[in-house]
């Protein structure tokens, strides 16, 4: 009697060791898809900077060659923003220019101006072709404030994150998250991302090599990434929760079995 059961105890923990086992195939980057690939092809694709929205906080910096019109654009300009501008969450936003409602936002000297659905560069270029009515080849640079990411789920450091540039990749992101844990399901990774009011989600596949190039390869402000856990570590949950103290409770009947034997 009593050899059975060390033998079911002994199968027991087996059999959950060998359903807890990480495979290198779910847990390494950038895996081929083709073997017989000496080299892999990345997507060409052109970065245009972040597309403003309604709410959107900007920095408008204005530049010229002249000392005086420098110093009448200065106190439009946020540059000591920048310097305060971290990855760590929490990071505070001071002044800037903030998309209303309408989409617009209100630059001295030129009136209000649309904002909204616009990308960067195409700002910087409207900006500055309504300030040559007023002075000579100004320099306009717009930087996005108020750009930040979250992520959660099972990675090491969840948390949102202030981004001090408009230009972070989705690795990016989970290298500033102390990456997945083992037990994070880098096959399923959700990226959830509002767009002109629309909530688009997107099911990401750490492991393979196709992100370069795709839509969500640049995240925009306020993404949402969510990492879930793989079965794997719900297991290993599940063992140290019921498992675990019915084998404990058939070790302790088997040593109280012995003791009566003897």
């Amino acid at each position: 009697m009593i050899k059975p059961l060390y033998y079911l105890i002994f199968v027991g923990i087996l059999a959950i060791s060998l359903g807890s086992c990480i495979t290198t195939s779910k847990i390494n980057y950038f895996q081929q898809q083709q073997a017989n690939s000496d080299s892999l092809k990345i997507a060409k694709f052109k970065y245009t900077g972040p597309i403003f929205e309604t709410g959107d906080i900007l920095d408008i910096s204005i530049y010229t060659a002249s000392k005086d019109v420098n110093e009448l654009f200065a106190p439009f300009s946020s540059q000591n923003i920048r310097t305060n501008q971290t990855y760590n969450s929490g990071s505070p936003i001071q002044n800037g220019f903030t998309i209303d409602t309408l989409g617009f936002i209100d630059v001295p000297t030129i009136g209000k101006v649309k904002a909204s659905g616009k990308a960067k560069f195409e700002l910087q270029e409207e900006l500055r072709n309504l300030l040559k009515e007023y002075i000579i080849d100004p320099i306009v640079y717009v930087q996005l404030l108020n750009f930040k990411v979250s992520i959660l789920g099972d990675v090491k450091l969840p948390g949102i994150y202030q981004i001090p540039n408009d230009r972070i990749t989705l690795y990016e992101v989970i290298a500033l998250a102390g990456d997945l844990n083992y037990s994070g399901n880098r096959k399923n990774v959700k990226l959830i991302r509002t767009d002109n009011g629309m909530q688009k989600e997107y099911i990401i596949d750490l492991t393979q090599s196709n992100h370069f190039g795709k839509e969500y390869y640049y995240l925009k402000q306020n993404d949402l990434l969510f990492v879930s856990t793989t079965s794997v570590r719900l297991n290993q949950l599940n063992y140290a929760q019921y498992y675990l103290p019915a084998i404990s409770s058939l070790s302790l009947i088997v040593t109280f079995l012995n003791l009566i034997k003897q």
